[in-house]
């Protein structure tokens, strides 16, 4: 029994590293926003500021010594720091409520809390409703009416009790950021850059197996208040957040999103916060999407838009049950968002059921000839606790094999941390195996370091696909098959061992410099380019893949003629990357028309090779080559 007036509690929802900046902690927010409003008397519960950054347990174990309950969110990111911190929690308190939520916590709970003990209770798909049910039965500890949670009984038995079906007035659910839950960070941190999750509705009518949102969201969107919006809009914009990332599945889903984009811009335009706005478009409504995306990116609130793709193969796609946009869409789009000066990027999945090694080669090439030359982002297949594809009977019928490993954040320091968090990967499948996939990974990474990080060889792969026919299919599988000399043997080299060593348990990202004097993780391909720059091998490099280039026009019998551009696209592709990293003011003689018919393929535009000297100025601080000057000009 207890005499005092007031339960303590404390949330907690650990941040991912970023460089400079923190999430405000929004699910533990929406907690206690509707506790304090729906709750029989409000005061009894006193809601401490929620914690948010990562310390050593040592320093987070004091702020616990008078708290009663502690409501914890979980993802991947934060789980294994947030079950030790309640692990020594419970030691701390042992009548201390711990409760778990969040997309780590498993569906089917028998076994995490048989190997989580300290964990009271789970609590499973919206945690509003369930958590203030909770507070309200603290006295009793009777948790037999409350529905969406599980535990151990007193008898160590589980028990689980169906989720509430999902609110369809959200308006039920207070906004943290309106009722003042995190007034108390943002004075107490006035250096802080907050990033602010933001939904403007809930939902997912898709239901794509290796993602858990539309199976958590039972398919449905429901939506905020429009007039609740524009004061969290207006709230944003007046506490200077530096980016509001949207949690919609599918921005732009609804003809309201054009009139909220529209809003955020003109406090944009008033207060310059928030600086950056950040969503993730829905795959249909493609007109919608576009309009959004153009007014995000002419104010200067977005920068690039994302393409989603995650496969081309068919076959994939059907065992995933994702439904894409179609080819000529897509293309439609790239071509519309090249014209109003609009980068994009197109996500790919590495090794979804169904695909095999020439599906996703032939996938890549594909993407790159319907118009996408600014980024591919490739991404591991993850399989996340609550996904379709993580269920027992998907992982027996499709014969998944995994690989348990650290997760790191690019950029991020190297911290020998107390706790190391962890992510499930996909490295084998009915559809392709181990070999496979080291093989797709090893080409995803070439993609990045040749094609689009830095734009290395982009010139002229760009231009023998264009003038000669070559797939970047073919030209990739030559360069994976053919011997090589010193620097790209070893780049191959590395990267198939890399592989091999993530398929062993190890981090994706390598050690390296991330700023002057200080070592973090680097991705890749930035690991690369930074060991070429150290070692000042920039010479060699285009040297062996001209060399490489010329030896392929020979085994296709592509006319000598050709030879003659193909050695000035080199030189041109490595001046391109020198002016990138230089301020200085630049000219490059070309004698055939090459930057030109470079930018027409960039805007899906073929322009025929012309033997026409002219030169390429750059001023000191201009993009590459704004301006094209004939011979007789200058």
């Amino acid at each position: 029994m207890r005499f005092t007036n007031s339960w303590i509690i404390q949330t907690v929802q650990i941040n991912q590293p970023l460089l400079r900046q923190n999430y405000l902690p929004y699910s533990v927010g929406l907690l206690q926003a509707y506790a304090q409003k729906h709750a029989k008397n409000p005061g009894h519960y006193t809601f401490l500021p929620p914690l948010f950054e990562r310390k050593r347990l040592e320093l987070m174990l004091p702020l616990f010594q008078f708290v009663d309950v502690v409501a914890i969110s979980t993802y991947v990111w934060n789980f294994q720091y947030s079950m030790a911190l309640a692990k020594n929690i419970k030691r701390l308190k042992p009548d201390v409520l711990i409760v778990a939520g969040g997309p780590q916590i498993p569906d089917q709970a028998s076994q995490f809390l048989l190997e989580n003990p300290w964990i009271d209770l789970c609590v499973h798909g919206e945690g509003e409703k369930v958590f203030l049910q909770v507070l309200e039965n603290l006295n009793t500890r009777d948790w037999s009416g409350i529905p969406g949670i599980s535990f151990l009984n007193s008898s160590n038995q589980f028990e689980t009790h169906p989720p509430l079906p999902r609110e369809k007035n959200l308006e039920r659910f207070p906004s943290p950021y309106l009722t003042h839950v995190f007034d108390s960070l943002l004075r107490s941190n006035p250096w802080q850059e907050w990033v602010a999750l933001w939904e403007t509705n809930r939902g997912c009518p898709f239901s794509c197996s290796f993602c858990d949102w539309g199976s958590a969201t039972q398919n449905k969107v429901n939506s905020f208040d429009l007039e609740r919006l524009e004061k969290e809009i207006a709230w944003f914009s007046k506490n200077k957040i530096q980016l509001v990332y949207c949690c919609d599945a599918n921005f732009g889903i609804l003809p309201r999103d054009i009139h909220i984009s529209e809003k955020i811009v003109e406090y944009f335009k008033t207060t310059r916060y928030p600086k950056s706005f950040y969503v993730q478009n829905t795959k249909n409504a493609t007109d919608r999407a576009f309009n959004i995306q153009k007014i995000l990116c002419k104010s200067g609130l977005s920068q690039i838009v994302t393409l989603s793709l995650q496969s081309i193969s068919q076959q994939a796609l059907q065992e995933v049950r994702r439904e894409n946009i179609s080819l000529q869409t897509y293309r439609d789009l790239q071509i519309r968002f090249r014209k109003e000066g609009i980068a994009t990027y197109t996500d790919l999945l590495i090794g979804l059921p169904g695909e095999t090694y020439a599906s996703f080669a032939k996938g890549i090439s594909q993407v790159i000839e319907e118009g996408q030359h600014h980024q591919i982002r490739f991404y591991p297949v993850y399989l996340l606790p609550n996904a379709p594809i993580s269920a027992p009977e998907s992982v027996q019928k499709y014969a998944l094999e995994t690989v348990t490993q650290p997760y790191l954040a690019p950029f991020s320091s190297i911290d020998a941390s107390e706790v190391i968090e962890k992510q499930t990967m996909l490295i084998a499948c009915h559809s392709y195996t181990r070999d496979d996939w080291v093989k797709m990974r090893v080409l995803a990474w070439l993609y990045e370091i040749l094609y689009f990080n830095r734009k290395l060889l982009q010139i002229p792969l760009l231009l023998m696909h264009g003038l000669c026919q070559l797939s970047f299919f073919d030209m990739l599988e030559a360069y994976l098959k053919e011997p090589h000399s010193s620097l790209i043997s070893d780049l191959i080299q590395f990267l198939f061992h890399k592989a091999n060593a993530i398929q062993g348990g190890e981090t994706e990202l390598c050690q390296g410099p991330i700023s002057p004097g200080i070592r973090g993780w680097l991705s890749v391909e930035d690991f690369v380019i930074t060991g070429i720059t150290q070692s000042k091998a920039w010479d060699l490099f285009f040297q062996e893949h001209q060399r490489w280039a010329i030896n392929l026009f020979k085994q296709r019998n592509i006319p000598t003629q050709h030879l003659n551009w193909l050695n000035q696209a080199f030189a041109l592709a490595k001046m391109h990357f020198t002016m990138q990293i230089s301020s200085s003011s630049s000219k490059f003689r070309q004698d055939y028309n090459l930057w030109q018919i470079y930018q027409g393929l960039l805007h899906a535009q073929n322009i025929a090779l012309e033997e026409k000297p002219s030169w390429l100025e750059k001023s000191k601080k201009g993009p590459p080559f704004q301006f094209v000057l004939s011979a007789q000009e200058l």
